[in-house]
């Protein structure tokens, strides 16, 4: 794994969707590039405020009465 993987693929590592080869893989590139271990910290930390600031994501009303739920 590349730089440019971890840039590209860090927001489904992030929110758990890889399988672990994939994970290990991730994580070895991490362990081995400060930078890439600062950025995907940064993007962490970042999306955790932004979920903590806006809440759970919510069906629309709209969709609701639609039976979508």
């Amino acid at each position: 794994m590349k730089c440019d993987d971890v840039r590209r693929f860090a927001d489904l590592y992030i929110d758990g969707e890889f399988d672990a080869r994939e994970a290990a893989l991730f994580e070895h590139q991490l362990a081995s590039c400060e930078s890439c271990h600062q950025e995907v910290n940064a993007l962490s930390a970042f999306q955790e405020a932004l979920r903590q600031k806006v809440g759970p994501p919510r069906m629309p009303a709209a969709a609701k009465h639609r039976g979508l739920d």
